[in-house]
């Protein structure tokens, strides 16, 4: 590897150690996170955002400097959960909502969506990009497996999906912002899951779920959807290759 060069400083070795101390000390790696990634001035959705994986996305998205609106089929948020991202959001001095959508109802998507929008032109922080975080899971025997059960998967996780990312590009394409969109998956969207065969189904059926999501974000990515296209990107743990474009610009 060649010498590398630090904000046009001198050559820093690969062979021997800088004489100030380590070169991490003295790289962008030291900076806060709001140096390094900036989501100041612009508002982000999150759906699936009451637990687990969304609402830590949403506290992320705070700590970056961004306004949050946090999307649920809960009628209302859980208190501990909710009350955290209150606090931090009030010590930034943004703002943080919550909402109840249901991401299989197209027509609340596009309602819920717009009023996120709507909020965020009031705020000065436009609608930057939403996180597609809501999803389900079952674990059945499989030959009690019910029909009802295995659309309803499909109906949450890739028919929702699809509709948080459709109006989501439809509110940034109206406002002119070339904002993004980032779904979440999992390695089981790639890979067969080792499980009990009496649970197969269910869990096959889950991991085509996520197939569909990391296929459907290749393919949003490769559509002229606008001259400054917007960037698609699906985020699967441990699986760097099955996702697009990560920042939000």
């Amino acid at each position: 590897m060649a010498p590398g060069i630090i904000n046009g400083g001198p050559v820093v070795s690969d062979t021997t150690l800088p004489d100030s101390g380590p070169e991490s000390f003295r790289t962008p790696a030291r900076e806060t996170t709001n140096k390094l990634f900036s989501l100041s001035g612009r508002t982000i959705a999150v759906t699936g955002a009451d637990r687990g994986l969304g609402i830590t996305l949403a506290a992320a998205v705070l700590e970056a400097g961004g306004d949050v609106a946090c999307l649920d089929i809960l009628c209302e948020p859980s208190k501990s959960g909710w009350s955290n991202l209150q606090s931090t959001a009030k010590a930034s001095g943004l703002h943080v909502s919550y909402q109840k959508c249901d991401i299989t109802n197209e027509d609340e998507v596009q309602q819920v969506l717009g009023d996120v929008d709507i909020v965020a032109q009031r705020l000065s922080a436009p609608f930057y990009g939403i996180i597609a975080c809501a999803g389900i899971q079952q674990k059945m025997p499989a030959l009690k497996y019910a029909v009802a059960d295995f659309e309803r998967i499909l109906r949450v996780n890739v028919t929702g999906t699809f509709l948080t990312a459709k109006h989501a590009a439809r509110i940034m394409i109206k406002n002119g912002v070339q904002g993004s969109i980032v779904m979440i998956a999992s390695m089981s969207g790639n890979i067969a899951n080792r499980v009990c065969i009496a649970f197969l189904l269910p869990r096959a059926n889950y991991e085509n779920a996520l197939w569909y999501i990391l296929t459907c974000s290749r393919a949003l990515l490769a559509q002229p959807i606008t001259p400054a296209s917007l960037p698609f990107s699906s985020c699967a743990d441990r699986l760097p290759k099955s996702g697009a474009s990560m920042a939000f610009k």
